[in-house]
């Protein structure tokens, strides 16, 4: 198995899968949208706004910042959907074998000196995007704001790692979350709680490669979070092979395997050129009511 930071499936009352809580304790600003905005309807942090939190990069696997940032992601993810210590301490610093990726660690100090947030993600090189991993903030009248800076530092770190590779600013981030089964209410709360946090599933197959020998791979759904909230969700399908790949290298460390080319094939084979994202389940029945009731 990789060092890639593993979720399962969860009740929504549960603690949520990775790319899910990136921003579930975070309760994003009503800042509007500017140029570079994390943002859903009605929902935007202004990434270009100053940073006022203390957000250090922890280049230390074995600093005790690296332990107390740590012991805010395990004291909230169940120890069977995280990825162990030793995984993070192997990334830190950006290892040859996810080259040119690049990972990062950050965490955030509250008022009071202590560690309250911490992010984990990576800029994937090709893709010019970012993954994130986790996102995580403590509970406590500071949240927003650690939340929010934590999400702008992402963006900064993000965009000084594409321009050393001589890239533009990245449009987004992209994460997982395990596959909904798309007609039932479970999955429109899941949808718009992320809609609301700036979030969007892509309408595009994907699948985690088996956890164990002898498993079939995990479905999952790719989730992006655009910096420009205006922008549309639209990607070729080349785009997103791109993509898919480099989290099977970089991220998984499985870029020989089989199953990435399932998912290849898979994304090949739909039916149109251009990739957006998935529609709330019952938003399409609720435009059908809306209509028939138009044509009486």
């Amino acid at each position: 198995m990789s060092q890639i930071e593993k979720q399962k499936d969860i009740s929504p009352d549960s603690p949520a899968p990775t790319a899910e809580s990136a921003l579930s304790d975070i309760h994003a600003g009503t800042r509007g949208q500017s140029a570079h905005t994390l943002s859903g309807k009605g929902v935007g942090i202004d990434l270009d706004s100053p940073i006022g939190t203390d957000i250090m990069e922890i280049t230390d696997p074995n600093s005790q910042e690296f332990e107390d940032a740590y012991r805010v992601l395990a004291e909230y993810f169940p120890a069977g959907e995280m990825v162990p210590k030793e995984g993070f301490q192997s990334l830190i610093g950006t290892p040859e074998n996810i080259q040119p990726c690049r990972y990062h660690f950050i965490a955030a100090r509250g008022p009071d000196g202590t560690i309250q947030g911490c992010a984990s993600f990576f800029y994937l090189h090709d893709s010019n995007a970012g993954f994130i991993g986790y996102v995580r903030v403590r509970k406590n009248e500071g949240t927003q704001i650690i939340g929010n800076d934590l999400m702008r530092k992402i963006a900064q770190i993000l965009a000084r790692d594409a321009a050393e590779c001589h890239k533009d600013k990245p449009t987004g981030c992209f994460g997982e979350v395990e596959q909904l089964r798309m007609d039932t209410e479970d999955a429109r709360k899941r949808m718009l709680l992320w809609e609301r946090k700036g979030a969007r599933l892509l309408d595009a197959p994907f699948s985690y490669p088996p956890i164990a020998e002898g498993q079939p791979p995990l479905p999952m759904h790719l989730i992006y979070y655009p910096a420009n909230s205006a922008a549309p969700i639209d990607f070729s399908k080349d785009q997103i092979k791109c993509v898919a790949g480099e989290i099977y290298r970089a991220i998984y460390q499985q870029g020989d395997s089989p199953h990435l080319q399932k998912v290849l094939d898979a994304i090949g084979a739909l039916p149109n050129e251009r990739i957006g994202a998935l529609e709330l389940p019952l938003r399409r029945k609720e435009r059908g009511r809306t209509a028939n009731k138009e044509n009486k």
